[in-house]
């Protein structure tokens, strides 16, 4: 399907802006036409002219709501009229205000016949289309005052992104001339996180461009030019999703190469988005909006997206971009299934790469001569079943119920989470292997993510594994 070409863009108040020429000048010898400089009052025009993106994001504050045009007569488009007072108002109606004079101010002001659909999780738009995501704002205008935290504006943008963008090969251009404050230095952070993601499994290139400034009696002709352009590598997620102690040790198998702990632990993506849901749910049911005093809306958040939305956004994207590589839940995967995620998660992390590749070149060629012992054996009880690896490697195994914990968690991630004690495997046309105490498994992959080990000892359960000795004896 080729590499999609994404625009993402980041508005103030359109109400001030001016109309120039624009020229655009970007890497790879994209760049307006000969016939001169596109006039328009925003960056966004010239910019979807010569970019021709297969996806256009355009993000804006809800602090735009009831905006009206008190420096220009006639008023710009989209801000010719507001509310007055009258009736009640809800945050949905906040929302649909900004979209409709968002889209009134593209069509008629800039002349862009483009539909403006509000974000919308379960829908994206495409050519001709803009998305656009109203994210929560803070400050007082002469409008309307917003109080909440700047926070939510990040963390919602996170999870609007974290919808709305490709799985694919991606070149993604991000404009932050007329964003303004906090928005892109925010969402530059969201993109960012997002796309080092996507980078495990696919191609990313982000180039961020920016417009000269305009003065007044100054330049008329503006350039747009590029401040950032380069291919973005890998990046784990960074932190925890409280009481998610599968979804954790699933994020430490990324950051930290445990490909058995990846396939053991990979998230429903159901679930992920039904998480987010009820969290965003309880947020826009929190904000109250009323007409105060003062003659202008109050618009106020009780409640504040939290650090679990954060990171669960994050997840949610993730699992995106790998389910569209063919990856998902295994429960008992084989050595080839194992080595495809080295392979492929972890090719341009060569550190992780090649000791995770050590490690599975190492457990073969142990399982293979094991095995040939076991078939020369000609033992007429020859087990079949699932074996402790520990078993397997040392001919004098015993099987322990209780370890220290430190010692655990430093053996769990000195073998990229084949850890002797708690890995079974057997063989059938191929090597399979699982855990047999998966519990302490999350456990100790959670603990090789935030390097925090508690003292003392952990209980080992074992359910299944048995003991199985080099010269054929079973002991279950």
């Amino acid at each position: 399907m080729g590499t999609k070409r994404v625009l993402v863009a980041t508005w103030g108040s359109p109400v001030g802006w001016n109309r120039v020429g624009y020229r655009v000048k970007l890497p790879g010898g994209n760049s307006t036409s000969e016939d001169g400089p596109i006039e328009s009052e925003s960056t966004l025009k010239p910019l979807i002219k010569t970019v021709n993106p297969d996806r256009v994001i355009l993000i804006v504050l809800d602090t735009l709501f009831n905006a009206v045009d008190k420096r220009n007569k006639p008023p710009k488009k989209g801000f010719e009229r507001g509310f007055n007072g009258n009736g009640a108002v809800s945050y949905g109606d906040v929302i649909e205000d900004v979209r409709e004079r968002m889209e009134a101010y593209i069509k008629e002001q800039l002349g862009l016949d483009y539909d403006v659909r509000l974000f919308d999780a379960e829908k994206r738009g495409g050519k001709n289309a803009i998305d656009l995501v109203v994210a929560p704002g803070v400050g007082a205008f002469p409008n309307v005052t917003v109080e909440g935290n700047v926070k939510d504006f990040h963390r919602y943008v996170l999870y609007a992104l974290a919808n709305l963008l490709p799985v694919r090969d991606l070149k993604l251009y991000f404009d932050m001339t007329h964003g303004v404050n906090y928005m892109p230095v925010l969402t530059y952070r969201a993109l960012g996180s997002l796309l080092r993601l996507l980078a495990y499994v696919r191609d990313v290139e982000l180039t961020v461009v920016d417009s000269e400034p305009f003065l007044e009696g100054g330049k008329r002709v503006l350039n747009i030019v590029p401040v950032e352009n380069k291919r973005l590598e890998p990046a784990p997620i960074k932190g925890l999703v409280d009481g998610k102690e599968e979804w954790n040790a699933f994020i430490s198998s990324l950051a930290n190469g445990f490909p058995l702990v990846f396939l053991t632990f990979y998230p429903d993506i159901t679930g992920i988005e039904n998480f987010l849901k009820k969290k965003l749910k309880g947020f826009l049911s929190s904000i109250d909006v009323s007409f105060s005093g003062d003659g202008k809306y109050l618009i106020r958040r009780k409640a504040r997206l939290d650090e679990d939305f954060k990171v669960a956004s994050k997840l949610f994207y993730a699992i995106r971009a790998l389910n569209a590589r063919g990856f998902g839940k295994k429960e008992e995967p084989s050595l080839d299934e194992l080595r495809r995620v080295n392979d492929t998660l972890f090719r341009k992390v060569p550190r992780i790469n090649h000791v995770t590749d050590n490690q599975l070149n190492d457990l073969k060629s142990k399982l293979e001569r094991y095995y040939k012992k076991r078939e020369n054996s000609k033992n007429e009880n020859e087990w079949n079943g699932w074996c402790i690896l520990g078993s397997i490697i040392w001919s004098d195994y015993r099987k322990i119920t209780q370890m220290r914990l430190r010692s655990f968690v430093r053996n769990f991630i000195a073998h990229s989470g084949f850890e002797f004690n708690i890995t079974l495997v057997k063989k059938e046309e191929t090597y399979k292997f699982r855990y047999d105490d998966p519990d302490n498994a999350a456990l100790a992959a959670k603990m090789a993510l935030t390097g925090s080990v508690q003292r003392g000892y952990i209980r080992i359960q074992h359910h299944e594994g048995c003991v199985c000795r080099q010269w054929g004896r079973v002991e279950c």
